[in-house]
């Protein structure tokens, strides 16, 4: 949801463009290293946040079906995006925006 035109905001601008965010789901947030307020602009617009806590109580698949079943409500495509910057740096050194994590 950042500002601007970067590798932080593409669910921003997509929304711009005029994407229903009702259909939005971002899957594995971090509060380590995602402002606040950008949680809560996402919330009020109507998107949908999965953290990544939610992974010690629930498994990947199950997951994967709820955020599916959200974004693809009405039988809409899905497009999905897999950012490696949810996952721990110590998997995905090449990755310059990794935050440390479990």
């Amino acid at each position: 949801m950042r500002e601007g035109r970067s590798n932080g905001s593409p669910v921003r601008q997509l929304l711009n463009e005029g994407l229903d965010p009702r259909h939005v789901v971002q899957v594995g947030l971090g509060d380590f290293s995602n402002s606040a307020a950008y949680a809560y602009e996402s919330l009020d617009k109507g998107v949908r946040i999965i953290e990544r806590d939610a992974f010690h109580r629930q498994d990947a698949a199950s997951i994967a079906r709820h955020a599916l079943e959200i974004a693809s409500h009405g039988g809409r495509k899905v497009y999905v995006d897999i950012d490696l910057d949810a996952a721990d740096r110590s998997v995905v050194p090449g990755c310059p925006a990794a935050a440390p994590g479990d």
